[in-house]
């Protein structure tokens, strides 16, 4: 003989000591997105991280304040390597590029400069090689075209001309400590690769 069960209610009761929320409004204002295109962004809300020093073995909470990009601290960001992989050759060992452009869209959200790095590999020299670029956003005055004060939160795209040749090229993002804030929506590395590999 089986036991009975009773069936599960379909509108628990809340909890003690938390209040229902009302069922017309949403519960609040979101903290974002945690990217690797734009970092935090969001208004309404904090993020709490637990950390451990790896030195001391001390635990703490890591406050992330969604509104303050500018990192005191300098920081690196490698964006993952964009080669476009064949049947054959997978990681395009060999296959040579030349890069002739950086499409770079940001948020505009203060003054800042940060410097974009393109490493790529040197067959010839059988070494690393490393060309960094130096980006500002500058505040911008309110004359010509520009209607809005500086910042003015709007995605802004920029075209950096560049000249990088090798293999395997991988794109970082460096900032000095307190050099100002942004938030870098997409990047993208253009120029032309071989198909086969250079014996």
């Amino acid at each position: 003989m089986g036991r009975f069960f009773p069936e599960p209610n379909p509108n628990p009761p809340n909890p003690p000591g938390v209040p229902k929320p009302p069922s017309n409004k949403p519960l609040g204002g979101s903290p974002g997105l945690l990217t690797s295109t734009g970092g935090l962004y969001g208004v309404n809300g904090l993020l709490l991280t637990p950390v451990i020093n790896s030195v001391t073995g001390k635990s703490y909470i890591l406050l992330m304040d969604p509104n303050n990009f500018n990192c005191e601290e300098n920081a690196e960001y490698d964006f993952p390597q964009g080669i476009p992989q064949t049947q054959n050759n997978p990681f395009q060992d060999g296959c040579n590029v030349n890069c002739h452009l950086i499409k770079l869209k940001y948020r505009e959200i203060g003054f800042a400069q940060f410097t974009i790095n393109v490493t790529t590999f040197n067959r010839d020299v059988g070494d690393f090689q490393s060309f960094p670029y130096v980006i500002n956003i500058p505040n911008i005055p309110l004359t010509g075209k520009r209607r809005v004060k500086f910042p003015d939160k709007r995605i802004h795209t920029i075209f950096i001309p560049i000249g990088v040749p090798g293999e395997r090229p991988q794109v970082t993002v460096n900032s000095i400590g307190s050099s100002g804030a942004y938030s870098i929506i997409s990047l993208n590395l253009c120029g032309f690769a071989d198909e086969l590999p250079q014996q």
